[in-house]
């Protein structure tokens, strides 16, 4: 249907496109790291450069390397915001697999803290050692144990 009257109710391709946000990755090492967004994979973080333009809204991101633990964030994507997430790969710790009669006593996990500075920083390095820009207020930083 065309024609004057109907113009205003078709969207465009403006009105189409759902609301973006960018999402940045400084993990180390990316050359070996495999990337999945909502659980789908996308490639290797190198593949992207580090740097993904999502939907906004809540994203479950996994970065996966072969002898490293998985690395897992909630984040969420704010329409026409960047934000970045620094952070390293832990390395698998490689035990021994001795045979032993005695009980093994098991400790939980260290949680881990995440650093947050709205718009500007996430990751799992404290800011003072991210390089972060001098734009990003270090004073509003918010810290998280995983």
């Amino acid at each position: 249907i065309t024609g004057p009257q109907f113009r205003d109710q078709v969207p465009s391709d403006q009105e189409r496109r759902e609301p973006m946000g960018t999402l940045r990755l400084d993990v180390q090492p990316s050359r070996v790291a495999q990337l999945y967004v909502d659980g789908f994979y996308l490639g290797m973080l190198d593949e992207v450069n580090g740097e993904l333009t999502l939907e906004a809204g809540a994203r479950r991101i996994e970065i996966r390397a072969p002898g490293y633990e998985t690395m897992a964030l909630d984040v969420k994507v704010v329409p026409g915001r960047a934000i970045t997430y620094r952070g390293a790969l832990v390395p698998l710790e490689a035990a021994a697999a001795e045979p032993t009669s005695r009980p093994v006593e098991v400790t939980p996990a260290a949680s881990k803290p995440v650093y947050f500075i709205p718009g500007c920083y996430m990751g799992n390095i404290p800011p003072k050692d991210a390089g972060l820009p001098a734009t990003c207020d270090q004073s509003r930083v918010t810290t998280f144990q995983r």
